[in-house]
């Protein structure tokens, strides 16, 4: 047997229920507060029928008792069901903000995890590789000081890169790799690899 509306709010204000649940049968609720209303009007108008028997009229008041009564108790039924549905929204918006917590959470902690693992051996792999790129450029100024300028040979992070002999792409400079400065993984006021500090 389906539960009438006041069966139904009385449910939503004491069970498990979503916001999205109780604000549709807030709705219901409003729907039916509106039936009552008319309702009640229209009792009161044949209550008051100054053409109506005395029986007539005296069933139509206590009709009118019974509706005004009804819609009473809707009434206070909607006031309630509208403030659990305020407690709702923001039971379920902290839960919202909880599960978004958690998994920012996790997703830091995997990351520092990372960090911790790999960041050191990335540093250590790129001064190596600022280290090779750096001696292969001395070797190629000799080398290439001694041919001629169409014979040049580019730079290993110039011709990995498609840059030209000013490390420039397209007429705009570059920054090259091996003038980035480098956080060494320890907290630490020195980083890891500064070339202006000579630090290779």
């Amino acid at each position: 047997m389906a539960k009438n509306i006041n069966d139904s709010i009385r449910a939503a204000l004491t069970e498990l229920i979503s916001s999205v649940d109780a604000r549709g049968l807030l709705a219901k609720a409003n729907e039916e507060r509106a039936r009552l209303e008319a309702a009640v009007t229209a009792a009161r108008r044949a209550a008051l029928d100054p053409l109506a028997t005395q029986d007539a009229a005296v069933a139509s008041r206590q009709q009118l008792e019974r509706l005004t009564f009804d819609r009473d108790r809707l009434d206070s039924q909607i006031a309630a069901l509208e403030r659990r549905i305020s407690e709702l929204v923001d039971e379920e918006s902290a839960a919202a903000a909880e599960r978004a917590y958690q998994a920012a959470k996790a997703e830091r902690d995997e990351l520092a995890a990372t960090i911790a693992d790999r960041y050191p051996k990335l540093v250590a792999e790129f001064i190596d590789l600022a280290r090779r790129v750096r001696a292969s450029d001395e070797a190629l100024a000799v080398v290439n000081s001694g041919v001629a300028s169409d014979a040049w040979l580019l730079g290993a992070e110039a011709a990995a890169r498609g840059l030209d002999g000013l490390h420039r792409h397209r007429g705009i400079a570059a920054a090259r790799l091996t003038e980035n400065v480098i956080a060494g993984f320890e907290p630490s006021t020195q980083p890891e690899y500064c070339p202006r500090l000579g630090k290779l």
